[in-house]
């Protein structure tokens, strides 16, 4: 009697196929750039539609989470992402936060508050100040030389 041999056990054929249809979720990769007026931040979304996406910026944290759903084949499919980003949220303004979502990739931009200017401080002493003349005398010096001469 022949008989066929798998290549391997039955039993790992099955594990094998197991493992593939419940891989750990592919990580979908993300950037975050700094110029001069803003942070810029781009996070792969495949199958997100704009309605799916939700994004706060919370004490400077940007939380985005999005979710995709399509059918393939008879097949329903899931994606998330969630990401959660701290910037410095003294240097951010939290009234200017854009999103745009095109090809599969969230951009989204956050700009930074204006710098303040830098303003001079006048020093204040406790003695009256002293009118300084243009040879560097000061008046009581020169009252003190007048009436020498």
């Amino acid at each position: 009697m022949l008989a066929f041999q798998m290549p391997f056990p039955r039993h790992d054929l099955f594990d094998l196929v197991d493992a593939f249809a419940h891989a750990p979720p592919r990580c979908h990769s993300s950037e975050l750039r700094e110029t001069e007026d803003a942070f810029h931040l781009a996070f792969e979304a495949p199958g997100v539609l704009p309605s799916d996406v939700d994004i706060t910026l919370d004490e400077g944290v940007l939380r985005v989470r999005g979710e995709s759903k399509f059918e393939r084949s008879g097949l329903n499919y899931c994606g998330k992402i969630h990401r959660a980003v701290a910037l410095p949220a003294e240097r951010i303004d939290p009234e200017k936060v854009q999103a745009t979502l095109e090809h599969g990739l969230l951009h989204v931009t956050v700009r930074k508050r204006a710098r303040a200017e830098p303003i001079k401080v006048q020093v204040a002493t406790s003695q009256p100040a002293a009118e300084e003349k243009a040879d560097g005398a000061t008046a009581a010096e020169d009252d003190a030389m007048g009436d020498d001469q």
